[in-house]
């Protein structure tokens, strides 16, 4: 949590430049964006930071400039929790719900020139039944968007608008509605405590941290050398593994129960969650020290735990 505060530090600081073009009602976007990238050069590093954020927010059909005066405006407004937990986890999340929804079609119009779905009318019939059972029970619905997906890995996933994606695989290997549900359930958790945004803030903010390390490198007479590079790669894995890889299994941990709850108030049988994981135990190469550290995923003993404990302490 510190080094993620450090960087959102550094992106509130120039956000403030971004507020520098907020000249009346007569600065539009794109009077805004020539504006911000004059500032930037001004301003350095800092200000060549904001401008790359608010390039990138472009690049996923969002008005990143627009966003940066939102945050230097109200920084308390990006300040969201993870719903359903006492501890009350607060994450960063840079986007909204319709950012969520332009990103997701944008993925599944891209998936569909690419055929990456199929029809398979039973299944999808099959899926559709389950997944509109769990909707009905989650805090705030999400559209019933439900896809096929055309490939033999045992797999599902949650788009960031709640979209869920089936593999052929999993619908293969899982014939059972009840952990069929729980993966959907699964799946459902974390777009409710919206993990794929969190993602993508993550992103985001690593992407900065990358610009100043390469910046102030640069700076050095002998352009960093060797030692330039060695820094530049252990940013690169500090990030990844003491950053973001962390909070993907927290994120694991936090739809695993979420998951457990709302198939049990959908009225299916929350062991099935247990028996998914006892299955994908099996398929698991390994639990060590290393694969669990370095997975997104980890599939251990402990997520089984925590889902008997949420049966035992939080289902009636």
């Amino acid at each position: 949590m510190k080094n993620h505060m450090v960087i959102w530090r550094h992106f509130a600081r120039v956000a403030v430049i971004a507020a520098i073009c907020a000249v009346g009602q007569s600065c539009t976007t794109e009077v805004g964006h020539i504006l911000m990238a004059g500032f930037a050069e001004q301003a350095g590093t800092p200000g060549r930071v904001a401008l790359q954020i608010s390039n990138e927010l472009q690049q996923l059909g969002i008005d990143g400039f627009a966003l940066l005066l939102k945050v230097q405006a109200t920084p308390s407004a990006f300040y969201v929790s993870v719903p359903e937990h006492e501890q009350g986890r607060k994450r960063i999340i840079l986007l909204d719900r319709e950012d969520e929804r332009r990103i997701g079609d944008a993925v599944i119009a891209e998936m569909k020139t690419h055929g990456a779905f199929y029809n398979d009318a039973k299944q999808e019939k099959r899926v559709r039944k389950i997944a509109q059972r769990i909707n009905k029970v989650l805090p705030e619905p999400l559209p019933l968007n439900i896809y096929l997906q055309k490939d033999e890995q045992v797999n599902a996933a949650c788009l960031l608008d709640g979209s869920v994606f089936v593999t052929s695989g999993l619908l293969k290997a899982i014939t059972d509605d009840q952990q069929l549900a729980a993966v959907l359930a699964h799946e459902y958790g974390h777009a409710v405590a919206r993990h794929g945004s969190e993602n993508v803030t993550k992103m985001l903010m690593q992407s900065a941290g990358e610009t100043v390390i390469a910046e102030t490198l640069a700076a050095r007479s002998d352009g960093g050398g060797k030692a330039g590079v060695l820094i530049m790669a252990s940013y690169g894995l500090g990030s990844k593994y003491g950053v973001l890889l962390p909070y993907s299994r927290t994120m694991e941990y936090e739809a695993d129960r979420l998951g457990t709850l709302y198939m049990a108030r959908a009225g299916y049988d929350p062991n099935a969650m247990i028996k998914v994981f006892e299955m994908f135990q099996k398929m698991s190469p390994g639990d060590n020290v290393f694969s669990e550290f370095l997975s997104t995923h980890p599939m251990n003993q402990k997520r089984i735990d925590n889902v008997r404990l949420v049966i035992a302490n939080e289902i009636r």
